[in-house]
């Protein structure tokens, strides 16, 4: 009698350990998040972030390995979730590498905007002071409007000014750029917009001011510089005389008042300018103040 052969079943026992091994990195992927947020790497709304995402991830990689493997062996399905758990692993891993590469050039670009700020308003108010420091109140007194050696020095006073408010628009020009090469520094499209909104808050008050301010100062230069060629052309018929000044006729007096009510119209301007400026400085930072804290405590981190 021939006895018939059953063919061995291609059966290879699984231990605990392996059949649990997908499981385990799946649980890593999903720690990962709060693993980084331990560290002080991401924050915490950050890692809830990155765990809901990989939560999606979990399900996207699990639907596909389950129906590549429904049908085979307790082995594959196996084998499908090491490998989904690995795949997680690196998802999960990559999304919050990348934020902390983006956290660090987020602070290294904040830090240049800051520093840049400082240095941007050290420059302006240095150069205020020396256009401050400038003696253009001598310039209109009778004793030098009276003489030729008087309206000179009135000019090369005039002189100095302009140069200091080509240097200053200069600055203008050059900051607005440099602050725009910091900006695109920035990792993401949204930190970038976000620091251009913020330096246009700035800008408010910082870049428009200067502006009006060279445009007005340029005005108070041409302004100063009419009454010492009204003076020029009148050598000789001016005198000063125990600190006031001489007219030979009333035409000449009427044009003089004219022209010094007009250097007192640009004085009063600037100061107005000014006085507006500081009091929306002072409205923006006290607006701004939680903001700057919170910019404070993220670079200490």
């Amino acid at each position: 009698m021939i006895t018939p052969t059953v063919a061995p079943l291609a059966y290879e026992p699984l231990n605990r350990f392996y059949l649990s091994a997908g499981w385990g990195l799946t649980a890593l992927g999903l720690l990962i998040p709060l693993i980084a947020m331990s560290a002080g790497y991401i924050d915490g709304e950050s890692a809830k972030d990155y765990i809901t995402r990989g939560v999606g991830s979990l399900l996207f990689l699990a639907g596909i390995g389950w129906l590549a493997t429904r049908k085979m062996s307790n082995r594959a399905k196996a084998n499908a979730r090491i490998v989904v758990g690995i795949l997680l692993c690196l998802v999960v891993f990559s999304n919050v590498n990348a934020s902390v590469r983006d956290e660090a050039a987020i602070k290294v670009a904040v830090s240049d905007l800051l520093a840049f700020e400082q240095r941007h308003s050290a420059k302006f108010l240095d150069l205020n002071n020396r256009i401050a420091k400038l003696p253009l109140g001598e310039v209109l007194t009778p004793e030098k409007l009276a003489t030729p050696h008087g309206i000179e020095y009135g000019r090369a006073v005039v002189a100095q000014i302009r140069a200091l408010l080509a240097e200053r628009q200069s600055m203008l020009q050059s900051g607005v750029a440099e602050a725009d090469r910091i900006v695109d520094t920035m990792p993401t499209e949204r930190t970038r917009q976000i620091a251009r909104q913020a330096m246009k808050r700035e800008m408010v008050v910082g870049l428009k001011y200067h502006i009006d301010l060279n445009r007005i100062q340029a005005q108070a230069a041409a302004e100063v510089e009419a009454v010492l060629n009204w003076a020029s052309e009148r050598q000789g018929t001016i005198q000063a005389v125990n600190g006031d000044i001489m007219f030979a006729n009333t035409k000449d007096l009427a044009e003089y008042r004219a022209l010094a009510q007009r250097v007192r119209a640009v004085g009063e301007a600037e100061e107005k300018l000014t006085a507006a400026a500081v009091a929306l400085r002072e409205k923006i930072e006290s607006e701004q103040g939680p903001a700057r804290a919170r910019v404070e405590e993220f670079l200490r981190k």
